[in-house]
């Protein structure tokens, strides 16, 4: 039973599964029960399968698939996700680095926007107007990318920033090491 895993930012979740499924075990079509349950819980829980595509974490007999995970939130900074090798087992060690700070060190922030304080009016006419220039973009990578910079330019003309500060607040406290 899945609903009983954890799911917050700072649960990973590691192991052998025994879970086929296209999305990640691109060396068969097939899908299996324990597949299809971990694939929906995923998606019901915004987890992200760290593995790289097309890298088998188990050998047996000449036959590959990828039934050992590392999953979690999406909001890590690394892709470090690899295998070490073969160990005498049909099963690959796999390796996953986590960045952390140290406890208490100061973590610095970005400045936030004042949205009371904000040109909405030139906000809204300025986003409006260089939107109604991507008409015909058919590259969705492009437009994603001009969308993006659109918004935060008149952003940062129309909406000015609160300041920033430096806490010293860490998640990573004396418990967890």
């Amino acid at each position: 039973d899945l609903s009983s895993l954890p799911t917050g930012r700072l649960n990973f979740l590691c192991g052998d599964f025994n879970a086929h499924h296209p999305d990640w075990d691109v060396f068969g079509s097939r899908s299996n029960r324990n597949g299809q349950v971990l694939q929906e819980w995923m998606a019901d829980n915004d987890m992200r399968m760290w593995n790289t595509l097309g890298l088998a974490t188990r050998v047996r007999g000449g036959s590959l698939s990828t039934i050992d995970f590392v999953i979690s939130r999406d909001c890590w900074p690394t892709d470090s996700w690899a295998l070490l090798g073969t160990w005498g087992s049909d099963h690959a060690p796999t390796y996953f680095e986590v960045p952390c700070r140290r406890p208490h060190e100061a973590v610095p922030r970005q400045p936030t926007w004042s949205f009371s304080k904000a040109d909405w009016e030139g906000y809204v006419a300025r986003v409006g107007a260089d939107l109604r220039g991507l008409k015909g973009c058919r590259n969705l990578d492009r437009l994603a990318r001009r969308v993006a910079s659109t918004i935060t330019a008149a952003a940062e003309k129309y909406i000015p920033r609160a300041g920033s500060f430096v806490t010293s607040e860490s998640w990573l406290t004396a418990e967890l090491m």
